[in-house]
């Protein structure tokens, strides 16, 4: 039994090795990668009574398995 522990745990050490190298070596290569600044514009518009139920659909997805919580048409209705 006793010797089964140790390779496990010479295991366990060899894994944590690899990982600090892995570690060491993304952090290299996110010091090589080139950063780049994007130019992005964007427009709003006020909400309109048409875009009632895209909004009510975007709640739902924004709240999960909460959204059953809430009364969203009423919330929708308070944004619009």
């Amino acid at each position: 039994m006793s010797r089964k522990r140790s390779h496990d745990s010479d295991k366990e050490m060899d894994s944590g090795s690899e990982d600090s190298s892995r570690q060491n070596s993304d952090a290299e290569v996110d010091d090589e990668v080139e950063k780049e600044i994007v130019d992005v514009d964007f427009e709003f518009f006020d909400p309109k009574p048409i875009d009632f139920h895209a909004m009510k659909r975007m709640l739902m997805a924004s709240f999960g398995d909460d959204a059953e919580d809430f009364n969203l048409s009423a919330l929708v209705d308070l944004i619009l």
